[in-house]
């Protein structure tokens, strides 16, 4: 074991309650070659053009075998170490009748699932659900999957039928109407004591995007500026973007990630309140994190956006926001 997953362990361990860890579902070797075969057939293999050769040619590359690595094993162990115990400070999750917005290959899927919530996860594309399905047969869980869009919420489900209705890293990845329409519809879903996260979107109002073009100001600038500009970026899917200005491909650029602001969160909900924020969340139970916060070199910058801006929760000033809201 590495150096740098011992400090992890020490840092985050002490964050997971012993009940929380008790219920993770570890696996073989066997079984962690079946979940990487899983994301190559399904995930890796859709045509999403996120690459610049092929697949194949991807997955052979040190970009590829990193980010293979990350969707089988890194999401899962974040999400774990971070997010869970977030959320089951805010509402116990065994039990809770869990909506996830976005539930891609399934990481985040298995961590609640493992828990004890009953999760109904929606992703748009066929492949991340196909191996999310897997994924969750490995690790012996179960979950109700279904391809469907965030802007068909409100035919898909009841008013009232979900405790906790999660978007994990996903607001980016929808255009200003999806979000609007899919923020408005996932309120009214929930139970007049339930709560809607969301985890794991860049902040627009943040000065560096790393997260899509790994480029500075890149959040500030409007949508066809952006999209001129983003063969500036040094990374592949985004350097070799093509020119063309189609409906599809300005669509696929929307897809690519974009960040999300308070602004959005009072167009659609209006009045609610903010229950935590991951960070200071974080920084509350942890000393080292709390150290590590104030010699960040990111925290001038939110100190000068909470300065500057109106009197909201800080957690709308951090370079992620991950929100837990209620009405």
């Amino acid at each position: 074991m590495g150096l740098k997953k011992v400090l992890r362990g020490l840092v985050y361990g002490s964050l997971l309650p012993p009940e929380l860890a008790r219920r993770q579902r570890k696996l073989s070797e066997v079984q962690r070659e079946q979940v990487d075969a899983a994301l190559r057939r399904h995930y890796f293999s859709q045509p999403i053009n996120y690459f610049a050769a092929s697949a194949a040619a991807y997955l052979e590359s040190p970009e590829g075998v990193q980010d293979l690595r990350n969707e089988a094993e890194g999401r899962l162990a974040q999400d774990r170490e971070r997010v869970i115990p977030w959320l089951n400070a805010a509402r116990p999750l065994s039990g809770l009748r869990v909506l996830e917005v976005g539930c891609g290959t399934g990481a985040s899927t298995v961590a609640l699932a493992e828990q004890g919530a009953m999760v109904t996860g929606i992703d748009v594309l066929e492949g991340n659900i196909a191996a999310a399905g897997e994924r969750l047969r490995i690790h012996g869980l179960e979950a109700q999957l279904r391809v469907a869009n965030a802007s068909e919420l409100h035919s898909m489900y009841r008013t009232g039928e979900f405790d906790l209705i999660i978007f994990f890293a996903v607001l980016e990845h929808m255009t200003h109407q999806e979000r609007l329409g899919s923020l408005k519809d996932s309120w009214s879903l929930l139970n007049p004591r339930g709560l809607l996260a969301v985890v794991e979107t860049p902040n627009r109002l943040w000065w560096f995007d790393d997260h899509t073009a790994e480029l500075p100001f890149y959040h500030w600038l409007p949508d066809d500026l952006a999209f001129e500009y983003a063969p500036h970026s040094g990374r592949s899917f985004m350097k070799n973007y093509p020119g063309d200005h189609s409906e599809a491909t300005r669509l696929d650029f929307a897809r690519r990630g974009r960040g999300a602001s308070y602004h959005e969160f009072e167009l659609a909900l209006g009045q609610f309140e903010v229950v935590s924020a991951l960070e200071p969340y974080l920084q509350e139970q942890s000393m080292p994190l709390r150290l590590n916060a104030l010699r960040s070199r990111h925290r001038p910058f939110e100190k000068m956006l909470r300065k500057l801006g109106p009197p909201i929760h800080r957690g709308f000033y951090q370079r992620y926001l991950d929100l837990i809201l209620r009405k």
